[in-house]
């Protein structure tokens, strides 16, 4: 974390329940429409100590069906991307980094039953975003959320821009850019992001200050 030591973050669960609705008007209903109303087959491909592993839960308990990889294979590019193809994944969540590794594999050619995509944790490269941006068939999203949030704050569907960004606030979530003395800063000058609303952690355990 940002003080170079481990430290834990108070997440309340009606903030989990406040991810899953906002997840679920944007990315489940309509993933569910293009496949005609089956079942999707959603990868589970982070330690479930990674906060970003409930993105991939919360399509579970919107009624899909789960594939948790094992570690030998979700740490392998090549064995990740032919499980893919062999198991029908339609929807899998990636950092930007790993992404890239999928996409040198082949992962998303004419075979590819993939139809969500979802890039987090790290900032995103003009080149990979291009390139996600140009998969037919495929919609790919880049979420956006620092460690004192649940998860996800920001989502950009990523062939509504031609470069970068991190996009708009989810359900009931509200940002803002201020300067040092937390200001509104206007548009094109540098500032601090702000979160509030619905998705904002309770704060660090034991540490209240």
């Amino acid at each position: 974390g940002s003080t170079g030591t481990p430290k834990g973050v108070v997440v309340s669960h009606a903030s989990i329940s406040n991810l899953f609705h906002s997840h679920s008007g944007e990315f489940f209903e309509s993933a569910v429409k293009s496949l005609g109303g089956r079942r999707l087959r959603v990868a589970l491909n982070a330690s479930f100590s990674f906060d970003a592993s409930w993105d991939s839960l919360l399509w579970m308990i919107y009624g899909e069906e789960l594939h948790v990889i094992g570690d030998d294979t979700r740490r392998d590019p090549e064995k990740l991307a032919a499980y893919i193809r062999a198991a029908g994944i339609n929807c899998l969540q990636s950092t930007p980094a790993y992404m890239r590794e999928l996409i040198s594999q082949g992962t998303f050619s004419r075979e590819c039953p993939l139809t969500v995509v979802t890039i987090g944790g790290d900032s995103v490269t003009e080149s990979l975003w291009d390139d996600l941006s140009r998969l037919d068939e495929i919609v790919s999203y880049n979420l956006f959320g620092p460690t004192e949030c649940t998860v996800d704050v920001l989502q950009a569907r990523i062939s509504d821009s031609v470069e970068p960004i991190v996009g708009r606030p989810l359900l009931n979530m509200r940002v803002y850019v201020l300067d040092s003395g937390l200001r509104p800063v206007p548009c094109g000058v540098v500032g601090e992001l702000y979160v509030a609303g619905a998705g904002l952690a309770r704060g660090y355990l034991n540490r209240a200050g």
